[in-house]
């Protein structure tokens, strides 16, 4: 039997029925492979095989044909932490191998964009190369796909489809599109049942024909029926759906874009169907429709319109095959089980990704994802690159970014096999103390100096001339009410906002400002760029 680190429950006992008394059986597994727990399997069956068969050989498999001496020592010393282990000592064949790679970026888009670049590099160098980006869950994979797109490197997604067709990020922008085009039938007729609203097929046949006999679009139909034009029909579900409509209509000349899909995911019920349910699966799809939120701030903030992004969205789900041996496979850790590549990205390395939030505080569950990055880091043959971001956007208020602390698996690799690559942030495992609030208002040269210690640098005397300094008012004592507080001001990304709080003195005064639809930002005063309004 094959894989036996995954077996469960009811295939052990099958198994034991079998064998008989003879116990003339054998198996076949790597207890630091079983990363399917969540379906069920109990790698504690591997770990007892001995106590159950005491009269079985065990033999060890130590030889590895795969991967180089560094990568199987890395991958090693990181699961090496689990407690339950039957243990084993890999010896490479191919050789000592190069030192694995490892980039810190400021944001996910940096982290894409530095990945995308080195995947470039190599398919350039030799495109018939096989390369891997791996991330915990599907969800990460949109930034990935865009920054490829952007420099032209094929790829294929594995596991799943690319971001945009996938069913809950096409449902969402249904929604959307209805809200600007009633009149577009194709969205109306895959939103008007869901989530389910009781509107079924009799309801949806009477409504096609009323609008081929009246000549109208189905959105004509519905209101012609609700206004009891057509007795008889199941008018109170279609009355649910008008003034949810009506709603969004009502939101999408109000709000924000990304404001908006929030509002489209709440009032429509669609995010409270998978919570509600809230299996692995919908869970994934939560992530999926979260990271379109974040899709669209950075679009808004890349100076598009939401018809931009949506005919982008359009246009990649259309474009989105091709034919030949792709350059990239992205795939999910999970999928990566029995593949191997010649290069490997294994991305995304944050506490609250890679381990899941959903596995922290939970022993069982860490080590489970410690296996999942010894199974991801092996798949690699000649060389693997750990990468992560510092920020990434907060769903619910996506103009403010989240800092996030290293993956304790980036900790648990033996600095000596590490080499951290140009322009990264931080070394391998180490630990900085990231502001919680970014001001995204930094020059990129002003972050690398405050993340790195380094000597502060002048503020360009254009920046000082527009920064609250210029109001002429010093930083208030403690107690003490700051004349500042309530002043409108101007910034050149968000707009009007007012002043809400100060602190410090002099260089290092910050002020909070909010700013409306958009939340309170932090800024250093000398930095921010902000004028009085």
């Amino acid at each position: 039997m094959d894989e036996y680190q995954d077996t469960n429950r009811v295939q052990y006992e099958l198994l034991r029925l079998l064998a008989g008394p003879k116990q003339n059986v054998c198996v076949v597994g790597d207890e630091d492979q079983s990363i399917y727990r969540w379906r069920g399997a109990d790698v504690s069956i591997l770990l007892k095989f001995a106590q159950d068969f005491p009269r079985a050989s065990v033999i060890k498999l130590e030889r590895n044909y795969r991967s180089t001496q560094n990568i199987v020592d890395a991958a090693g010393a990181v699961v090496a932490n689990n407690p339950d282990r039957l243990g084993k000592s890999l010896s490479a064949e191919k050789g000592e191998g190069a030192n694995l790679k490892y980039f810190e970026a400021r944001d996910a888009q940096a982290e894409a964009e530095f990945v995308a670049g080195e995947l470039g590099r190599i398919l350039n160098d030799d495109s018939q190369q096989t390369c891997a980006v791996e991330y915990r869950t599907v969800a990460q994979s949109r930034a990935f796909e865009e920054a490829l797109r952007r420099r032209g490197v094929r790829y294929r997604l594995v596991g799943g489809f690319s971001f945009y067709k996938r069913a809950e990020v096409r449902d969402t922008l249904a929604y959307v599109r209805l809200a600007m085009h009633p009149e577009d039938d194709i969205s109306l007729l895959r939103v008007l049942n869901l989530p389910p609203r009781g509107i079924g097929k009799t309801t949806v046949d009477a409504l096609r024909e009323t609008a081929r006999v009246d000549g109208t679009p189905l959105w004509t139909a519905i209101e012609k029926f609700v206004s009891g034009a057509s007795p008889g029909r199941a008018v109170t579900p279609l009355r649910a759906f008008q003034e949810l409509m009506h709603k969004l209509q009502e939101a999408l000349s109000t709000k924000e874009p990304a404001a908006f899909l929030h509002c489209v995911l709440e009032e429509s019920g669609y995010m409270g169907l998978l919570k509600d349910r809230n299996t692995p699966e919908d869970v994934a799809r939560m992530e999926n429709l979260e990271e379109l939120v974040r899709a669209v701030a950075e679009s808004m903030e890349a100076g598009e319109t939401f018809t931009d992004f949506l005919d982008a969205a359009a246009l990649v789900s259309d474009a989105d095959q091709f034919e030949g041996k792709p350059g990239v496979t992205l795939i999910t850790l999970h999928s990566t089980k029995g593949l191997e590549f010649d290069h490997v990205f294994l991305t995304g390395m944050e506490e609250g990704i890679c381990p899941h939030s959903r596995s922290i505080g939970e022993d069982k569950g860490i080590e489970e994802e410690r296996r999942l990055v010894y199974v991801g880091m092996t798949r690699a043959r000649q060389s693997l690159t750990l990468t992560r971001a510092v920020y990434r956007r907060v769903f619910g208020n996506e103009q403010q970014l989240r800092a996030s602390r290293p993956s304790r698996f980036l900790e648990e690799i033996p600095s000596e096999l590490v080499e951290t690559v140009r322009g990264s942030l931080a070394e391998i495992g180490e630990t900085r103390r990231y502001e919680p609030d970014p001001e995204y208002s930094y020059s990129p040269e002003e972050f690398l100096r405050r993340v790195r210690g380094g000597p502060k640098q002048p503020a360009p005397a254009s920046r000082r001339q527009a920064s609250p300094s210029s109001f002429g008012r010093p930083a208030a004592k403690r107690g003490d009410s700051n004349p500042m507080l309530g002043r409108k001001v101007r910034h050149p990304s968000y707009g009007v906002g007012t002043i809400v709080g100060v602190e410090g003195d002099d260089e290092d005064r910050r002020v909070s400002v909010s700013f409306p639809g958009r939340g309170t930002k932090k800024f250093i005063e000398r930095y921010a760029q902000l004028e009085q309004a």
